[in-house]
């Protein structure tokens, strides 16, 4: 029975047993070899051990990387910008004093001031990927970022938004129309079975 199972110690006086690991799996995250023969146990996180000295190193590199970010996000941020974009800091900074610390499309001076819950407390980097090549737009806040990504980035389509938004009332016409009522509060007078307000 399962129940009555008891794993294998996997520490004999302090060290660990290579019979205990056998046959469990490596803890490389891309690997599913069982383990067999010569293992590798870790230097940095106890307990991991691999099939292979290739999966530690990986690994421990992984692991001093993750580290580091986690310890240093704003150089991590950075380094994904420059990656990505291929802008430094100063440049990104520089864009950001071109457009007054504001979101090239609504002008808002926080990013996280128009969307509630935001857990972006910087400007998003808006670029536009044509031919292989990425070419920096402006700096926006996520609404509008998130905008022109719904719209497909499609002037044509943005302008049929505009349009809709300015002439909406022609196409709803009578039909739509309803009494404006407080949101969220409801009418506390007495209806009959079945009756709409």
């Amino acid at each position: 029975m399962m129940d009555d199972f008891i794993p294998p110690a996997r520490r004999q006086n302090g060290t660990l047993s290579r019979e205990a690991v056998l046959g469990e799996l490596c803890s490389h995250p891309k690997c599913s070899v069982a383990l067999f023969g010569e293992v590798y146990p870790s230097r940095l996180r106890e307990g991991d051990v691999y099939c292979t000295k290739d999966h530690r190193l990986q690994d421990q590199v992984r692991l001093k990387q993750q580290r580091w970010r986690e310890s240093n996000p704003e150089g991590d941020r950075w380094i994904k910008i420059l990656r990505r974009f291929g802008v430094i800091e100063q440049e990104w900074k520089k864009q950001l004093r071109r457009q007054k610390s504001k979101c090239a499309i609504c002008g808002t001076k926080d990013p996280r001031q128009r969307q509630k819950n935001s857990n972006s407390p910087n400007f998003h980097t808006d670029h536009t990927e044509e031919n292989g090549f990425i070419e920096v737009r402006g700096l926006l806040c996520s609404p509008c970022n998130q905008g022109l990504g719904y719209f497909l980035e499609d002037p044509d389509l943005l302008q049929a938004a505009i349009n809709y938004l300015n002439g909406w009332r022609d196409l709803a016409g009578e039909i739509i129309y309803r009494e404006k009522r407080p949101v969220g509060k409801r009418d506390s007078s007495p209806r009959r079975r079945g009756e709409r307000g």
